[in-house]
């Protein structure tokens, strides 16, 4: 618990049994990948501190607007919006910055940029990856989840994310260059 120290007991335990449950279906079937998957889904929710995170799109100062998403803001490009008006409005952020086609969005209009944003333990994020994520568990279940509204859905993310890496071999050839 010392490596994830906002990790409570309870949320170590769902995440132990998924992993011991689900893990060798999706290719984390050594210590190195277990290693990689622990590292990686750290890294996305900010130490595991939750099993359900979503993506904080408040932003409380302009300063930090600009340096993160300084395609999207500026004082003096016309053509890009003033980060003023986006501080401490995330729903207005997250259809900006996932809008218009990106990761299968609609325009900001459609709300679907803050709707789609990233959730769970790898950060799910755009509207064609919650679809493609729907339809494979879906598959491989046989039940249909909201994967906006549901609860703690510790595998969910964790068991698509394995399975693009069993796919693609990328759990493979990470570890590989960091075995002895």
């Amino acid at each position: 618990m010392n490596t994830f120290p906002d990790l409570t007991i309870e949320n170590a335990e769902i995440l132990a049994n998924t992993i011991n449950t689900y893990g060798r279906d999706f290719g984390i079937n050594d210590n190195y990948k277990l290693r990689h998957f622990l590292s990686q889904i750290a890294h996305e929710t900010g130490g595991i501190s939750s099993l359900n995170r979503s993506e904080n799109l408040n932003y409380t100062t302009s300063s930090r607007l600009l340096r993160i998403f300084p395609k999207y803001f500026s004082y003096t490009d016309p053509n890009k919006e003033n980060p003023d008006n986006y501080i401490n409005n995330p729903s207005m952020l997250g259809n900006l910055v996932y809008c218009c086609g990106r990761m299968g969005n609609g325009d900001v209009a459609s709300g679907d940029g803050y709707r789609y944003r990233g959730r769970g333990l790898i950060q799910l994020t755009g509207k064609s990856n919650y679809e493609s994520f729907q339809n494979f568990y879906n598959e491989r279940y046989g039940q249909n989840i909201d994967l906006i509204n549901a609860a703690c859905l510790p595998c969910s993310d964790g068991t698509r994310f394995t399975d693009y890496c069993r796919e693609s071999k990328i759990l493979d050839n990470v570890c590989q260059k960091y075995r002895r």
